[in-house]
């Protein structure tokens, strides 16, 4: 699999990344991320782990959803799930914001707490 994403307004581009697919790709609609946030007023950073809603982005009608999808790969030797989406990459909305991403990594050993359950077991990992 090559995995390219154009430089466009959602994102910076991503030179064309050479895979080695593990698994099939599965649709996803939601991911847990690491969340870090300055509370107005405070001077210190909080950190926390929220799920997002995430969704391709693709370059159609000048900026437009499209499926994204986790896969399970290898690259440079390092296995784990790559969240990919359209030509322009990804958006994850959460905690009321939108922020545009070429791709999401997710490493094999947090994948469990990080991926919705029902994505698991296509992806060739144990449930919980």
């Amino acid at each position: 699999m090559i995995l390219r994403v154009e430089r466009n307004a959602n994102c910076i581009n991503l030179e064309p990344a050479e895979l080695q697919e593990v698994s099939a790709p599965v649709q996803i609609s939601r991911i847990r991320v690491r969340w870090k946030d300055l509370p107005q007023g405070s001077e210190t950073l909080t950190e926390e782990y929220v799920w997002a809603d995430v969704g391709g982005w693709c370059s159609q009608e000048h900026g437009s959803r499209c499926p994204a999808y986790a896969q399970r790969v290898i690259s440079e030797g390092d296995e784990g799930i790559v969240i990919y989406g359209g030509d322009w990459g990804i958006k994850l909305w959460v905690k009321g914001q939108e922020i545009g991403r070429n791709i999401l990594w997710a490493a094999l050993e947090g994948a469990r707490e990080n991926l919705p359950p029902e994505i698991l077991a296509p992806l060739g990992l144990d449930p919980l």
